[in-house]
């Protein structure tokens, strides 16, 4: 190591040195002048270039030396570092003998511990065995003094023995006795304890029937005590209720009544004067058109009335007489019992005569007799015709053209009973009318005549039958009979028509051609459907039991991918157009609209123009309502207040109860459906057809 000091030293010495040659180079300076001092200079230069050379020749030489001790030095490490790890492994090894020495050392004194003690047990048992021999001498004495003493006692004995062996034999005899009598007494006592067992049970179960009956009327009486507490709670609730509701009828009567009567005031003046400039001057088409309105007003006044006061005042008695065969009597007969009339058959022959004598209100004759048809309408044109029975096509048309009425089959009780009583309710031919009404030959109806017929219609039938006014008319519509029994709903997803029966609990897929083949039927326990509409390839649904909405997949079973919570208790439509969903609810007569989230949240509600909304339908640009209690259909306008713009009652409705249920539709064609008929009609929008106001 001190040689590699000394080399260290030497190259700093070295290095030191050329570092002062090389100040004294760059300290150097040529002379002024002179060829020989810049020979001498050169020559300096060069003297002092090869010195620097053979040092730094020396240094490399010093560096390779040093770089060889340096390998040396790494083998020296590396030679140290295994004779380290021999001698590890060699004082392991040591160890590892030490052990080894140890463990034979401790067995060895084990060893010989085991034999002295071998030695102390062999000399204890040695011992022992002097004692067993000492033991073995001593019975062997006391054996044979005992053989002796044997002897004497059974000599001694013997007589004894004899004795007790009989009286032991007749011990034994007894027990034997008494053995019969204990296996006599077991069977008893086992009998007893069975019996005993078996009343113990009988005992366990009365008491625990009894403690159940116990427990189960205590429940029972606090179950009763706690419904005794409701009800009265609930009476106590229901006759505030009912005050309240008392209250609020009485007003509401009041309010209809004042209603009403200032209504018809706002009527009956402009009436008067119109019956009084009809009796001076030969009226003509337009106060005609003048008359009709304010007396259609007056109707829809007195329905407005009974919706509100919820009255619904039975058909007033009206007699029919009927001019037609056995064969088409027995088809009008079933709706006779509806009609609340005094039914009259009278014969072709004797027709007018007793027409005249009978004075009805309604005639209904057979279509083979037209002429005689065409003659009571010319001989009383105030008398309703109406014509019975098949006839051919043309002559249908001919009839239609000349404003006769026709029941046409087939023949439905509720259509023959709504159009007969239609025309009874619009009838002026009253017994009392009938010789005060004079008739002109002319084309327009005589002015004092005229208006007692209509006044008398209104105030007589007006609010018996709840007749409103036609607002528009449509081409030839179709009508289909559900094969389900109340159809609440319609829905159209652009190929098929969906119903509902809540009922049925069940959703009804048509083919929306032809006769709206029934093609498949999704049963769903436990849901009462009453509402429908197809929104994005998804059918939304309603049920009022539940008060529930549901979202369905167009799959195999209709499945229910969402359920929302309904607005109030009896949601009855729905509609919707992929930003917003549209519900109403007859119990509230309110119109929803919802944002289309998890919880359908309410965004703005309306008042529906009815009193018992059933039905909704979006066509794109303006919403669709119905109401089952006017029936009219509603079209409102997409501002703030759902404005309604054009309503109208369907012909098949006016002046029938069929309830309104659902609505629905496309470009072309408007469905709606009767709860309450049990039908699907269909009405074409094309074309010349509009909804009035």
């Amino acid at each position: 190591m001190d040689e590699f000091h000394d080399v260290d030293k030497e190259l700093d010495r070295l290095k030191a040195e050329l570092a002062g040659q090389d100040d004294a180079i760059r300290r150097f300076r040529a002379p002024a002048s002179g060829d020989y001092w810049q020979r001498r200079l050169d020559e300096e230069k060069i003297l002092w270039n090869k010195k620097a050379i053979a040092r730094e020749e020396e240094k490399k030489a010093l560096e390779a030396r040093l770089t060889q001790q340096q390998v040396q030095i790494d083998q020296y490490n590396n030679q140290l570092n295994d004779m380290e790890r021999r001698l590890d492994s060699e004082a392991r090894e040591w160890e590892q003998r030490l052990k080894a020495k140890e463990a034979d050392l401790l067995i060895e004194k084990n060893r010989l511990l085991s034999e002295e003690k071998v030695k102390h047990v062999e000399i204890e048992n040695h011992r022992l065995l002097e004692q067993i021999a000492e033991l073995n001498e001593k019975i062997a004495i006391l054996k044979d003094e005992h053989e002796g003493d044997k002897k004497k006692l059974h000599e001694s004995f013997g007589g004894e023995r004899t004795l007790y062996e009989e009286k032991i034999k007749a011990y034994l005899a007894e027990i034997d006795l008494l053995h019969e009598k204990i296996v006599s007494l077991e069977g008893d006592v086992a009998r007893h304890l069975e019996e005993l067992k078996n009343a113990r049970q009988d005992y366990a179960a009365q008491l625990s029937r009894a403690d159940d009956g116990i427990a189960k009327l205590q429940k029972e009486k606090a179950a009763v005590e706690s419904e005794k507490g409701a009800l009265q709670k609930e009476i106590v609730e229901v006759k505030a209720r009912g005050e309240d509701e008392k209250k609020a009828l009485v007003g509401r009567f009041r309010e209809a009544d004042l209603s009403l009567l200032e209504h018809l005031r706002m009527y009956t003046g402009p009436l008067t004067g119109l019956i009084g400039f009809m009796a001076r001057y030969r009226t003509t088409a337009a106060v005609y058109r003048v008359f009709t309105q304010l007396v259609g007003s007056m109707e829809n006044e007195l329905e407005t009335y009974s919706v509100l006061t919820e009255l619904s005042p039975g058909v007033a008695k009206f007699k029919l007489a009927c001019c037609v065969s056995d064969e088409e009597y027995a088809h009008l007969e079933p709706s006779v019992p509806k009609l609340s009339a005094e039914t009259l058959r009278l014969q072709p022959a004797s027709l007018l005569k007793d027409i005249q004598s009978a004075k009805p209100q309604v005639v209904v004759i057979s279509g083979a007799h037209r002429a005689l048809g065409e003659k009571i309408r010319a001989r009383w044109p105030f008398l309703p015709v109406i014509f019975f029975g098949d006839m051919p096509l043309k002559t249908v048309r001919k009839m239609k053209a000349g404003g006769f009425e026709l029941i046409l089959p087939p023949y439905a009780p509720q259509d023959v009973a709504g159009m007969v009583l239609s025309s009874a309710a619009h009838s002026v031919a009253r017994p009392e009318f009938w010789d005060i009404i004079k008739v002109r030959k002319s084309k327009t109806v005589p002015a004092l005549a005229a208006a007692a017929l209509l006044v008398a219609g209104v105030i007589g039938y007006g609010l018996a039958t709840g007749s409103w006014k036609q607002l528009a008319a449509f081409p030839d519509k179709s009508s289909y009979t559900t094969p389900y029994a109340q159809p609440t709903s319609i829905a159209f997803d652009g190929n098929y028509l969906w119903t509902c029966d809540w009922t049925g609990q069940s959703l009804y897929r048509h083919g929306s051609r032809g006769q709206l083949t029934l093609d498949r039927i999704f049963y769903f326990p436990g849901k009462h459907f009453t509402a429908l509409t197809c929104v994005d390839g998804y059918l939304w649904s309603a049920d009022p039991w539940e008060k529930k909405i549901f979202k369905h997949n167009m799959d195999q079973k209709m499945s229910i991918v969402g359920t929302y919570p309904a607005p109030n208790s009896a949601p009855s439509g729905l509609a919707g157009d992929g930003k917003v969903l549209w519900s109403c609810d007859a119990a509230r007569a309110e119109i929803y609209r919802h944002k289309l989230d998890e919880n359908l949240t309410i965004e703005a509600a309306y008042n529906s123009p009815g009193p018992s909304p059933s039905g909704l339908y979006f066509d794109g640009s303006a919403l669709w309502s119905i109401d089952s209690k006017t029936n009219k259909i509603y079209k409102h306008a997409m501002d703030n207040d759902l404005t309604v713009v054009a309503s109208h009652i369907p012909p098949d409705f006016e002046q029938k109860s069929y309830n309104l249920s659902g609505i629905t539709g496309n470009s072309t064609t408007l469905w709606i459906c009767s709860e309450k008929a049990a039908k699907i009609y269909k009405y074409p929008i094309g074309d010349g057809v509009k909804i009035t106001r």
